[in-house]
């Protein structure tokens, strides 16, 4: 098996064994299918690839491809030729979709097949993913899986129904992105959804780019990917004031899990928005309040939450169509550490809804700082 693995990348067994005695490289398993993914990136090998054995045959799946966060707009003009196309950015979770051998399959940022986005990808959007990639062979689809019915990123879209999935780009198996226009006419043709453009314009035109992100803070979205139509240069992506504060509102739910790794980078695009924006004090402070009530109420919430019942959970309420499928992401998220629960399962129709719990370790947090009143960091 290794030997296999090894050689669809080109690289030694001794090798890929170190990587795996290492924790850079995992072995995983989906029914009848082994695979490994890495990690992190080494040996030109990019982090998220999956190497899938099926059926006999190896199959390399290319991780997708990181794009630039940027802080000012004024970078835009530096960054990109001429063309800059502005798509929508949702707030959801990366999947790439590919066909092995007869069945399509859904894999995570990290590399990993997903029982759950699998199985509901299959069932939701499988003819047209299906014929796609049938007929254009290798290709792979990229996309976000948005929607409150999933185990990840659970977030209201007026447009969403509970799972839906919008391609933002079709790969090549070097994992090369396809032209924007290639990429629209293939997605149209097979009735597969896609982001929304928002506009193309120049470069030079940063008053147009401005008024979309204002009106997407407005409506309380996520921002935008802005991409060279031919891919010439890498994209760019830039978010909204209402994300930022919105992101920092759920990670501090949780602050001891996810808190910390949240406020610096949400604060840091906030204060050069506000300073490109040229904000006056009104402005400041209407941020400054928001961001405050973001860090300190829900985190507050929670405490008061440990103290009355013990423990705060994240809940996540799923839809399946096959019962073995909810074994299948129990198992899953236990063997990635994520501990979760199952309860509340109940028929609706041909589905089965279950929710799903994780325990967060902000309650041990909580409640050590509850019974002795010590800080856990200095």
């Amino acid at each position: 098996m290794k030997a296999e693995f090894s050689q669809a990348l080109g690289i030694s067994e001794e090798i890929f064994t170190e990587l795996l005695e290492r924790g850079i490289v995992r072995l995983m398993r989906y029914r009848n299918i082994e695979y490994a993914v890495f990690r992190k990136s080494t040996h030109g090998v990019g982090e998220g690839t999956a190497v899938v054995i099926k059926d006999g045959k190896v199959y390399v799946i290319p991780p997708y491809p990181s794009i630039q966060r940027i802080l000012l707009l004024e970078s835009v003009r530096k960054h990109f030729i001429d063309t800059v196309v502005i798509e929508e950015k949702l707030d959801g979770y990366n999947v790439r979709v590919a066909m092995l051998g007869n069945e399509i399959f859904a894999f995570t940022r990290g590399g990993f097949i997903c029982p759950y986005t699998t199985h509901r990808i299959r069932h939701d959007l499988g003819r047209e993913l299906r014929q796609l990639l049938e007929d254009n062979d290798s290709l792979i689809v990229a996309g976000e899986v948005i929607g409150p019915e999933n185990p990840y990123v659970p977030h209201e879209y007026p447009e969403a129904g509970g799972f839906s999935f919008f391609a933002f780009d079709i790969l090549s198996p070097e994992g090369k992105q396809l032209p924007v226009d290639e990429r629209n006419t293939l997605l149209d043709k097979y009735g597969v959804p896609r982001v929304r453009e928002l506009g193309r314009v120049s470069k030079e035109e940063l008053r147009e780019i401005r008024g979309i992100l204002k009106e997407l803070d407005r409506d309380g979205r996520e921002g935008v990917v802005m991409k060279d139509p031919l891919y010439r240069v890498p994209p760019l992506k830039y978010t909204t004031h209402a994300a930022n504060i919105g992101d920092l509102s759920v990670g501090m739910r949780f602050f001891f899990d996810e808190g910390r790794s949240y406020i610096f980078s949400r604060l840091l695009r906030e204060i050069f928005m506000l300073y490109e924006e040229g904000a006056g004090d009104e402005r400041i402070r209407e941020i400054a309040e928001k961001l405050g009530m973001s860090l300190l109420v829900p985190a507050l919430n929670t405490v008061r939450e440990v103290e009355a019942k013990g423990a705060v959970f994240a809940e996540y309420r799923l839809r399946v169509y096959d019962e073995r499928v909810i074994e299948e992401i129990l198992d899953f998220m236990q063997s990635l550490g994520m501990g979760p629960e199952i309860i509340n399962v109940k028929r609706e129709g041909d589905s089965i809804i279950f929710v799903l719990k994780k325990m967060k370790r902000t309650s041990d947090e909580v409640r050590h700082i509850l019974k002795t009143g010590y800080a856990p960091i200095d």
